[in-house]
């Protein structure tokens, strides 16, 4: 069972929160965590990624994600709260379209990929080497690949 808990800015009618569900069902689903999970999920706004990415990152200027795990990896601690709190993602809408319109992606595409990259480093996935980006961006094209045949 997943919990997600949504904290979202003006974009929320264009990223329908079943979209988010369904997209972090899938993922959990191929990384194969069991359990009720918890998450938070935060659409911001530039000046708020900004605020985010300066203080908790130290580094200037707005990104596409943030993610703050809550445990490390895969190796998640006991339900003692009524599921396991994997941390938080914060997304940058306008940051994500953007990027999206650069790449000639659809915004749907472009957030998809984002929000599983966001939750892969929830569960203890990096990309501090050129072999760790490579399985990363793999898994997570494996992860949109899975979730796009599950709903079409």
């Amino acid at each position: 069972m997943l919990e997600i808990k949504f904290g979202f800015a003006s974009a929320s009618r264009w990223l329908p929160k079943s979209f988010f569900l369904a997209l972090a069902e899938t993922a959990l689903k191929h990384l194969q965590v069991k359990g009720k999970v918890i998450l938070d999920v935060h659409v911001v706004d530039v000046v708020a990624m900004t605020e985010v990415n300066q203080t908790y990152r130290h580094k200037a200027g707005a990104t596409d994600v943030i993610s703050f795990a809550l445990e490390e990896g895969l190796n998640l601690l006991p339900d003692q709260f009524g599921g396991r709190h994997l941390g938080e993602i914060y997304l940058c809408y306008p940051y994500i379209a953007a990027q999206a319109r650069a790449r000639s992606q659809t915004i749907r595409s472009e957030v998809a990929f984002i929000f599983v990259h966001g939750l892969l480093h929830l569960t203890g996935y990096d990309h501090q080497t050129d072999a760790e980006e490579q399985q990363m961006n793999t898994l997570n094209q494996r992860i949109i690949d899975q979730f796009y045949e599950k709903t079409h």
